[in-house]
């Protein structure tokens, strides 16, 4: 992170941005393939258009950003993502619509009994990522409709699943969800602190006043994103690794990888 820094400082976060762009997008990879194993899912052209569709309801929206530069806002900084000098995404596009129409077809024959079991934690997954890439990306390209929203559909089931593996997998007691919280607000207020006071010097009257460090930023600035690149690089690789951590799940324990919505290894 300091040699990116050195080399510019908006080369660092140009790495950050696509580095969150790619986690982001295999965590919702990760949910489907978590909700494939415990519903069974069958594989072959059925995993096929589920991997299909969830991808492209993130990767879809990121191109067509890329493709229509400058928007109404930016990932973390401006210009922390290269434009493309032609408008890749209207190719796309069909093979988008398509994948989400033939999704919809096969939920809609699934609940009526006719193509395989319902899965509507999945389906929450799909239609949650297309409304909030789709809609705050490409339609209202509105930083408020779309960052909070991702914020909390990517945020909140972390807590959840974090929170209920200490209780049962690590077979470990858990805290009161109310300390649970607490701590994690207290220590997002303090990281929030160190980059106002440090860096933005946006928010002096949530976290005081600034403090004159900009002699340090090449070094202040990697030190106090290490807590994001670290998760980043934990969400981007978790899902896909056969070995990671079990999680319980409905009475049996389906493992937490991509590879998991194969039933003969689940």
């Amino acid at each position: 992170g300091v040699l990116l820094y050195l080399q510019g400082a908006g080369l660092i976060w140009r790495a950050l941005a696509y580095l969150a762009v790619w986690h982001f997008v295999r965590q919702k990879y990760g949910w489907v393939a978590l909700y494939r194993a415990r519903n069974q899912d069958p594989g072959g052209w059925h995993r096929l258009l589920d991997s299909l569709t969830i991808y492209l309801c993130t990767l879809y929206p990121l191109l067509y950003w890329h493709c229509h530069l400058p928007r109404n806002f930016w990932w973390f900084l401006p210009q922390d993502f290269a434009a493309l000098g032609f408008d890749l995404s209207a190719w796309v596009a069909p093979l988008y619509w398509m994948c989400l129409a033939l999704y919809l077809v096969r939920a809609l024959l699934a609940y009526l009994g006719r193509c395989g079991r319902p899965s509507p934690g999945k389906d929450m997954v799909v239609l949650t990522t297309w409304a909030c890439w789709y809609l705050g990306i490409v339609v209202l390209n509105s930083d408020y409709a779309f960052t909070v929203t991702n914020v909390l559909i990517h945020g909140v089931p972390y807590m959840a699943l974090v929170y209920y593996y200490r209780g049962s997998a690590e077979r470990r007691p858990s805290p009161p969800w109310w300390v649970f919280l607490v701590t994690l607000w207290a220590l997002a207020y303090c990281e929030e602190l160190l980059w106002d006071r440090a860096i933005w010097h946006e928010r002096a009257w949530l976290f005081g006043a600034p403090w004159g460090l900009e002699g340090w930023h090449s070094l202040l600035v990697p030190l106090l994103a290490t807590p994001q690149i670290t998760h980043y690089v934990l969400d981007g690789f978790i899902w896909k690794r056969r070995q990671a951590p079990r999680l319980f799940s409905g009475g049996s324990i389906v493992a937490a990888s991509a590879d998991a919505d194969d039933p003969a290894r689940a």
